[in-house]
């Protein structure tokens, strides 16, 4: 990734975060969830089967190795467990109350909340807010360029001496 790629996901990240509240979300059905005990603990997690009904509080959302975003889970009855990951690509079938508002977030963020997104799915409101967002910083790198290129050739312009030997 380039850096302005990175740029760019950390600002997608950073409105994923902000929108973490600490909502009380319940798992519809059973289910195989990855749980661990925080970033920074030296145990590791593992996949643990859960329950329906079981209670989540969305705490955070971080940057994966091979899903782009997950979203990060405190469960409010477990003191085995105290984190559980979802990918965001999965936030549609486990928890579709948190994928609308996750996906109206992103689309106020973006500010395509007009648009027709009529099917999307909440990784296609973040991917949409991604790509969005890597173009505007790359206009906004582009537009930097060219105001310096400006400066550059005002500065030589004003100097009666360049180019002479």
């Amino acid at each position: 990734m380039t850096e302005i790629e990175e740029q760019a996901a950390d600002e997608v990240l950073a409105i994923l975060q902000k929108a973490a509240t600490g909502e009380a979300h319940m798992l519809p059905g059973p289910t195989k969830l990855y749980a661990h005990f925080g970033e920074g603990s030296t145990k590791s997690g593992k996949t643990v089967p859960f329950n329906g009904g079981t209670d989540l509080l969305f705490k955070s959302a971080r940057r994966g190795k091979r899903d782009p975003y997950i979203l990060e889970f405190e469960l409010m009855d477990s003191d085995e467990w105290p984190v559980i990951d979802i990918p965001l690509k999965n936030v549609d079938r486990f928890l579709p109350k948190l994928a609308v508002s996750l996906s109206q977030v992103c689309a106020k963020a973006g500010g395509f909340e007009d648009a027709d997104t009529a099917g999307w799915q909440l990784s296609s409101y973040v991917d949409y807010l991604a790509v969005q967002t890597l173009d505007r910083l790359k206009r906004e790198e582009t537009e930097r360029e060219a105001e310096a290129l400006v400066e550059q050739s005002e500065r030589y312009a004003d100097n009666d001496a360049w180019g002479m030997f």
